[in-house]
Order: structure tokens, then C-alpha cells, then sequence
């Protein structure tokens, strides 16, 4: 495998690919020469197969940045996200997200949950960020996700998570029960 070939790859940022980001990042116009190049990436151990027609680098890839290419559109939210935030304290190794269709998924030994919210929802940008190649939820909006989902569901720490914040989310959801589930959750 070519030095620039293996450059290209931890220079671009990203560690998950698709064929066609590949073939951008390897200027590769023929589907053949493409495949024959991904297939001895993969026999060098420089990367690895997820899933069909997805890859990642080898060691230390991101499993955020995984979960919204294995199901695309998507963002990392729910228990993920308030755990991260130090709003849930009980250990949940699966990776939650936000997509327009529900399913659960196993790629090498990690669990990938995704819930369906509806589209008028789902395709609001209030709320998210992208770091690192990754679009995920801030915590108000994973809180707010989880009560629309959940009704009944519970958060450890809610001081970490601003009220004032769902609060300008909540016109997304156009939905008056998690208004009073967010009021509720909060005079407790």
C-alpha cells in the first residue's frame, strides 16, 4: 500500500469512509480500481470493514462518527448524550441516536440504538452541533428528545442541563404533554 494512500487517510480527518469518500480522498474515478484498492487497505490492516460499503481506520476510530454513517441521516442523542453530559449516571455501552427510522444495529461488539422522531423534528438544526465529523445533540435537546420519546423517563442530574435552553427547543416539538413533562421534570 502506497505511503500517500495511507497519508491521505489520516490527514483527512475523518475516520470512518464510505466508497465514495474514498474515491474523493484517493482521486479514484473507476468503481473497479476503487474496490480492488479498498479490498487491499483492508488485507494491509489499515482499515477496516464495518458493514458493507463502510469502513473505518483500523485503531482508535471514532464510534460517534460510526453511527451517523451507518444510518445517515442521523444524531447521537438520548442516554448518550445526557450520560456524557454527567446527566445520567447508569452505564449504557449502546450509542443512541436520532434518525428517520428505528433500528438496532452490532458492528464489532457495539451496539448502535436508533429512534425514529418525526420528520418536522428531526430535520431542525436547533440544538445540534458537529464536532469532529460528528452531529450530535446538545444536552437540552437529547433531555428533550428522551421526555418526547419517554414520557416517563427519568434524568440523575438535572443541574448540568439548562432550563432556560429546552425551553426555547420546546416550538420544535410542537407538543403541549412534554411542555408539561419538562415543567414537571424541573419542580421536582
Amino acid at each position: 500500500m502506497k505511503q500517500n494512500t495511507i497519508k491521505s487517510l489520516y490527514t483527512s480527518h475523518q475516520t470512518v469512509f464510505r466508497p465514495q469518500d474514498l474515491s474523493l480522498l484517493w482521486n479514484i474515478q473507476k468503481p473497479a480500481y476503487l474496490k480492488t484498492k479498498i479490498q487491499r487497505a483492508i488485507t494491509s490492516g489499515i482499515l477496516l470493514r464495518l458493514r458493507r460499503g463502510l469502513y473505518a481506520l483500523q485503531e482508535n476510530y471514532n464510534e460517534f462518527e460510526a453511527a451517523n454513517k451507518l444510518v445517515s441521516p442521523s444524531y447521537i442523542s438520548l442516554r448518550t448524550v445526557l450520560a456524557k453530559a454527567g446527566a445520567v449516571f447508569q452505564y449504557d455501552s449502546a450509542i443512541y441516536s436520532i434518525a428517520r427510522t428505528q433500528k438496532e444495529l452490532a458492528v464489532h461488539k457495539q451496539k448502535f440504538v436508533y429512534h425514529k422522531i418525526r420528520d418536522d423534528i428531526f430535520f431542525q438544526k436547533a440544538g445540534l452541533i458537529v464536532e469532529d465529523n460528528v452531529t450530535l445533540a446538545t444536552p437540552e435537546r437529547a433531555l428533550l428528545d428522551l421526555l418526547y420519546l419517554y414520557p416517563n423517563a427519568s434524568v440523575d442530574h438535572l443541574s448540568v442541563i439548562s432550563k432556560d435552553i429546552c425551553v426555547e427547543l420546546l416550538p420544535l416539538y410542537k407538543n403541549q404533554a412534554l411542555t408539561k413533562r419538562l415543567y414537571y421534570l424541573y419542580a421536582e
